[in-house]
């Protein structure tokens, strides 16, 4: 089994990244350039179960971050409705318990 990352470099760093990560044991799948000066670093490594639970709950965590702050940045813009929207499909509420989260920890 074996985990994938993806990482975006800047060309000053590139060097320190790549050493960072033969150090971390991580394999160099792929480089692809974005602009001049940054690329994408796709790597790999051998996962156990217990760093794939891991690294799933850590996407878990990232993803429940992204939907806060998206639904915060909608009220800061007056965007209640869609705000409420964002949470009620993040997290499964109703629209009377989506309504109130938003009332509670936006406004």
């Amino acid at each position: 089994m074996k985990m994938w990352k993806q990482l975006d470099v800047s060309l000053d760093s590139l060097a320190i990244q790549l050493n960072e990560l033969e150090l971390d044991h991580w394999t160099i799948e792929q480089i692809i350039p974005r602009t001049e000066l940054n690329m994408t670093v796709l790597v790999s490594q051998s996962a156990t179960s217990f760093d794939v639970r891991e690294a799933i709950e850590a996407a878990k965590q990232a993803a429940q971050a992204a939907w806060i702050v998206e639904a915060r940045d909608l009220c800061n813009r007056g965007k209640k409705i869609n705000a409420i929207k964002v949470v009620r499909a993040a997290t499964g509420m109703g629209l009377k318990e989506a309504k109130q989260y938003v009332e509670q920890e936006f406004y």
